[in-house]
């Protein structure tokens, strides 16, 4: 989770750039209140309101038809896995939890019509139960009945992804809280300090965590802790691989493309290797090596070709049949109630 406030790192040091006023106008414009088709991440990965000490990154999505902004590298590794799930029909990235009430983010969806969908309560009622208001965020802006002296405000929070996913017959959103690994959830921002100060840090650390957990409970959304430690390597390495090409065009005709498409499945489990392969399609059709690999990789991004993810997807090397579905591996985090 995202914090701009005085507990943050860089992030509160891009936010101290600018008057605070207009800082929080511009997040509050940014906002979504309900459902939209047209999100906008309240933070751009590349302006000054990033946090400069992480690994930023910007990757278009086709099936969301936008740019995904991310701000860490176990984030674009989770949005990858995410949006590498076929239920998934909507992401949304660095999500304002905002401290006021606020509707269920798939309120006035077509599909939840009629529905009596929760709302969540606001940061500020969820830090009032935990007894820490103190800890709650806040800012110091111009009194607009006094512009000489300053008034405190609550500051709005950041998820990391929200994941909007189909069911049987139902919508539902997930929260996804994304660290490099488990200790990540036990520290703030921010260098080392003395014994107590990291005490003091580890304390604000798990309020926030408890603070986004709740605040999504309240809409009866389940927050998930998700870790790139936990996402094997391999599957990450190949679906970064995949999704550069899930949004490339082949120069071939429809019927070129399937006929590509099932010489691969042919080889699946067997001693030619996609290299090869793809020499014979190119003498046959005419197509561009670039063809082939793309058409291979987008086979596999849409599972239309089930290769093991879990291994190397080496070009030159034959391509192994599926073993472990990923998706069955990471069932659990895409789930609307823990199993």
């Amino acid at each position: 989770m995202t914090t701009i406030n005085s507990l943050g790192g860089a992030s509160e040091r891009a936010a101290k750039r600018r008057n605070p006023l207009q800082y929080l106008e511009r997040l509050a414009a940014r906002t979504q209140s309900g459902w939209t088709d047209c999100y906008e991440s309240p933070i751009n990965a590349f302006s000054n309101d990033a946090p400069s000490i992480s690994r930023r990154s910007c990757i278009y999505s086709a099936k969301l038809a936008r740019d995904i902004h991310l701000l860490s590298g176990p984030e674009q590794s989770a949005a990858i896995l995410a949006l590498y799930h076929p239920d998934l029909f909507e992401l949304h990235e660095q999500r304002v939890l905002t401290p006021q009430p606020d509707f269920h983010p798939l309120s006035g969806h077509p599909d939840t019509r009629g529905q009596d969908l929760p709302s969540f309560r606001g940061t500020v009622d969820v830090a009032d139960r935990l007894g820490q208001l103190r800890l709650h965020p806040t800012v110091t802006i111009p009194d607009p009945d006094a512009p000489e002296t300053g008034l405190r405000v609550p500051k709005q929070l950041m998820g990391d992804l929200l994941l909007f996913m189909r069911g049987d017959n139902v919508r539902y959103c997930v929260n996804w809280t994304i660290k490099k690994n488990e200790d990540g959830f036990k520290r703030g921002l921010g260098l080392k300090r003395n014994r107590k100060q990291e005490a003091n840090r580890q304390d604000r650390a798990a309020f926030r965590h408890d603070l986004e957990r709740i605040y999504y409970e309240d809409a009866g959304i389940r927050t998930v802790r998700v870790t790139q430690q936990e996402i094997d390597f391999n599957v990450a390495c190949n679906l970064r691989q995949l999704f550069g090409y899930h949004q490339r065009s082949p120069s071939v005709s429809a019927d070129v493309h399937q006929s590509i498409e099932a010489r691969f499945r042919d080889i699946l489990g067997a001693t030619a290797s996609p290299l090869e392969a793809s020499r014979e399609l190119m003498q046959k059709f005419g197509c561009s090596l670039h063809d082939c690999r793309t058409i291979l990789y987008q086979a596999i991004w849409h599972r239309r070709l089930r290769v093991d993810l879990f291994s190397p997807i080496v070009f030159d090397r034959p391509l192994t049949p599926e073993s472990r579905d990923v998706l069955q591996v990471y069932t659990d985090w895409f789930a609307r109630s823990a199993s």
